[in-house]
């Protein structure tokens, strides 16, 4: 007696992707400038932006001065968590002083940080990576950062 005929097993899709249209480029629109006199709308800041602080100090101006810097914060945020960390090439080491700044609003803030004089005086001359996180409160500092590279010098 012959075995009942099956039909073929048909193979599983693939999960390749169909044919698709090549995706035409994006264009820009130019805006007209508004005219002068024009009230115009500022979009709230989303993110951490424009951050400004000395590239270059003395460890005796950092300890009589304190580090100063600007900074654009998220409307949101009204905490800051300032990180001074060595960089050793393209790595960095373990933060050797941390701060937490309260805000009263979000937007552009200045920022006077007065690092211990104990911490100042194991700092060595070298480079050095200023990191700013913001969040909305001490326990919910966001992922997004800016980091700028400043130099120590001894004298």
């Amino acid at each position: 007696m012959a075995a009942p005929a099956t039909p073929p097993l048909s193979a599983p899709a693939a999960s390749e992707p169909e044919a698709t249209a090549t995706p035409e480029p994006a264009t820009v629109q130019p805006v007209a400038p508004a005219p002068e006199g024009a009230r115009t709308t500022v979009a709230p800041v989303t993110r951490l932006g424009s951050l400004v602080a000395p590239k270059a100090l003395t460890v005796k101006a950092l300890r009589r001065a304190g580090l100063q810097l600007q900074v654009a914060v998220p409307d949101g945020a009204r905490a800051l968590r300032l990180q001074l960390l060595p960089r050793r090439g393209k790595r960095t080491g373990a933060a050797v002083a941390t701060a937490m700044v309260r805000l009263s609003a979000g937007g552009a803030q200045r920022i006077h940080w007065r690092l211990p004089a104990a911490t100042v005086k194991r700092l060595k001359a070298g480079r050095y990576i200023l990191r700013v996180q913001a969040g909305k409160d001490a326990r919910s500092i966001g992922p997004d950062r800016l980091e700028l590279t400043l130099a120590l010098r001894a004298r």
